[in-house]
């Protein structure tokens, strides 16, 4: 083989490789519901774990995801502080998924709704504040 017949190949190779691994790349994160425009009812400024975050995991994560029910959760617990904060950017955009998604949270349930999505990512935008 001549040597401009085996560039060519290679560039088509590569091109080829290019396209599979581009076709491949997930989108799953595209459907993520935006922040709501309309903030007159939910409340956003100043969001602290202890009196905004924490009670929105205790009533919608904690069946799975409570040192209690780690078990069920796959070990992530939700019911302290620092896992909470560690975790932060995941759980928003895990409750933020379309339902029909499989990394959607909760687990074959509904939405927490617009209002705690956006207290969640007030949360973090502000520092994750204890």
């Amino acid at each position: 083989m001549d040597n401009l017949l085996r560039v060519r190949l290679v560039i088509a190779l590569v091109a080829s490789l290019m396209i599979g691994v581009a076709a491949c790349s997930s989108d799953k994160y595209q459907n993520i519901k935006p922040v709501s425009t309309d903030t007159s009812s939910c409340k956003t400024a100043n969001m602290s774990f202890v009196t905004d975050i924490r009670p929105i995991l205790e009533a919608e994560c904690d069946g799975c995801h409570s040192t209690a029910n780690s078990g069920a959760g796959g070990g992530i617990v939700l019911d302290n502080y620092n896992a909470v904060k560690s975790l932060g950017t995941s759980i928003q955009n895990r409750v933020s998924l379309p339902n029909s998604d499989a990394s959607f949270m909760p687990k074959g349930g509904s939405s927490i709704g617009t209002c705690k999505i956006d207290k969640i990512r007030a949360w973090i935008n502000q520092g994750s504040n204890p």
